[in-house]
């Protein structure tokens, strides 16, 4: 997962946050089912993302504006990568259906 995760890169100049921990921080706010950008603001100095991240997770507000900098066709292709090696694991199965969905909340295409 960290080598997907650090091929993708933002606009920023120089940035004081680094693209791979905001993005590590999105990913585990999916994975615990956190529901907004306010949650991750309440626990980020929780012990629990520094044991998780190697480190403490960004405020909401860079998070956000990070997200929205995000080089979007090196997003599309972690993504597309990272769901070819699910596939490939059998960690999807496939659908019953020909209809799926996918949702990403505030990408741009």
């Amino acid at each position: 997962m960290p080598d997907l995760l650090a091929c993708v890169h933002d606009t920023r100049r120089r940035p004081r946050v680094s693209t791979f921990s905001v993005l590590s921080s999105v990913l585990m706010l999916f994975w615990t089912r956190m529901g907004s950008l306010h949650a991750l603001e309440q626990t980020r100095q929780r012990s629990i993302w520094k044991r998780w991240m190697g480190q403490w997770s960004p405020s909401a507000d860079t998070v956000g504006r990070v997200c929205a900098q995000v080089e979007l066709p090196e997003l599309r292709e972690a993504v597309y990568e990272l769901y070819s090696r699910f596939r490939r694991n059998k960690v999807l199965l496939r659908p019953r259906t020909d209809l799926v969905a996918l949702i990403l909340d505030g990408c741009r295409f």
